[in-house]
């Protein structure tokens, strides 16, 4: 009797955890779509009519200005904006 009831209580356990993890996993998910909107609507304002306008030193200014944002983004996400551009 007493294994069953902490086997029940681990399971239990391990649902929510699982639970957590899926809840946070959502939430980055929507902050890094909120933050590529952000981007995406900053980029429109910006003077690059085709790909070929987008040279190292475009990129390299575009990472400066995500350094000096007072979001603060860690290298990681910075990454993740600079990756589809080079």
């Amino acid at each position: 009797m007493y294994n069953a009831k902490k086997k029940e209580i681990l399971s239990s356990t391990i649902y929510l955890l699982q639970l957590q993890k899926i809840s946070q996993t959502i939430e980055r998910g929507q902050a890094i779509k909120e933050q590529l909107l952000d981007s995406q609507s900053g980029l429109k304002n910006t003077i690059l009519g085709k790909i070929s306008d987008i040279t190292e030193e475009v990129i390299q200014l575009y990472q400066l200005d995500l350094n000096d944002d007072p979001k603060q983004y860690s290298v990681a996400t910075i990454h993740t904006y600079l990756a589809p551009i080079c």
